[in-house]
């Protein structure tokens, strides 16, 4: 019962981080990219999250699907990070 209850409380914290990402990113007006640091820090624990769901959904011997969803969510975030990096590194040289 319990393993069930954690990836839906990852994915909800998930997602209200990303509703705060993008808040800060649309309505805070500061002078350092407090969006970009955020999403930094973001993807580090994504990145730790999907260490641990490593463990709990790929080594296990019953798949629950549910894992999928802060699998999917940790992937894309960590891909708009990527992102982030290869537009500053394409504009970096224009």
């Amino acid at each position: 019962m319990i393993k069930r209850r954690i990836p839906i409380l990852i994915t909800i914290i998930q997602i209200a981080s990303l509703i705060h990402l993008w808040y800060v990113y649309t309505y805070m007006d500061s002078h350092i990219p407090v969006a970009f640091m955020e999403l930094n820090l973001l993807a580090i624990i994504n990145g730790i999250i999907l260490i641990f769901s490593y463990f709990s959904y790929l080594k296990s011997g019953k798949k629950q699907n549910l894992w999928l969803l802060p699998i999917g969510l940790a992937g894309v975030t960590i891909m708009m990070l990527l992102t982030c990096y290869l537009v500053m590194g394409i504009n970096k040289y224009q």
